[in-house]
């Protein structure tokens, strides 16, 4: 693909390295002379001296035979400006930094008039990161899957779980809840029955709703009890938001949240209680969702 980034600094410089990696055509544009020279002598790619928000620039950068633009200057309007001039001069795909969280809020309102393909947050992304590094403490990998509502994570199973020298069928506190996908023993990978039998030690790789797996890693997969009380005590720091939200009138942010709620599985009923808002405001958002 033929890629144009617009925007030199720490996160443009990050994306066109790791495309280059990936043997794409990459340009870089930027005002700074010295930031355009320095990357596009260490990538070997071409560089563009110049506003990558005016035509002529986008132009000379070869807009109109690209692929994809990503705008990542420190600027949000002239991210989105350059996008929209960007998608004037025929460029199939569009991608702008976003740091503003006004902005990220409204801008699916106007998404198709200025030709984003994508709006990227990229200290959104590294808070998220850092929140799933807080909630699943001491996980070997997390991966999310179906926009967020899924989650796979995986765990070593410690020496004092209730989990240890069990079968499957005879974990109770797992049935209904996840899905153990894989287990990884003495550098073998099984996909467990039933009869499976866990020991200290195993990788397990756990399939769950976002919802509903934050509370068993923290209860059955984290060994320090001082540990598993700073764990729940933050989750539950984080559904007291939801009370605090409540105590005025149904907002945009709470609509949010109770979209984000039904969304991974919470029935109404309990999203109501949960939040003390009427049953019936929780179904007339679930009906739209």
């Amino acid at each position: 693909m033929k890629i144009i980034i617009v925007g030199c600094g720490k996160i443009g410089s990050s994306i066109a390295t790791e495309l280059n990696n990936e043997n794409h055509e990459i340009v870089v544009v930027d005002i700074d002379h010295e930031a355009v020279s320095n990357l596009s002598n260490s990538l070997d790619i071409l560089g563009i001296e110049g506003n990558g928000a005016t035509y002529d620039v986008l132009m000379e950068a070869g807009v109109d035979t690209a692929d994809l633009l990503v705008a990542a200057t420190a600027l949000d309007e002239i991210n989105i400006y350059t996008c929209l001039m960007a998608k004037s001069a025929g460029v199939s795909n569009t991608i702008a930094r976003v740091r503003n969280p006004e902005y990220t809020q409204d801008l699916f309102r106007v998404k198709d008039q200025l030709g984003l393909s994508m709006a990227i947050n990229p200290e959104r992304a590294a808070a998220n990161e850092i929140g799933k590094l807080l909630r699943f403490s001491g996980a070997i990998e997390i991966d999310t899957f179906s926009k967020g509502a899924v989650e796979l994570v995986k765990v070593a199973l410690p020496e004092n779980s209730i989990l240890c020298n069990k079968k499957l069928y005879e974990t109770e506190t797992l049935k209904g809840k996840v899905r153990i996908c894989t287990v990884e023993r003495d550098g073998e990978v099984y996909i467990p029955g039933g009869d499976f039998e866990l020991k200290t030690g195993d990788k397990i790789t756990i399939k769950a709703l976002v919802y509903g797996i934050e509370w068993l890693i923290v209860d059955k997969f984290v060994d320090d009890e001082k540990t598993k009380n700073i764990l729940r005590d933050l989750l539950c720091d984080r559904m007291s938001l939801i009370h605090e939200y409540a105590e005025n009138k149904v907002n945009q942010e709470q609509i949010r949240i109770i979209r984000n709620l039904l969304r991974h599985g919470m029935r109404a009923e309990v999203v109501a209680k949960s939040a003390e808002v009427p049953l019936s405001r929780v179904k007339a958002i679930e009906r739209k969702m």
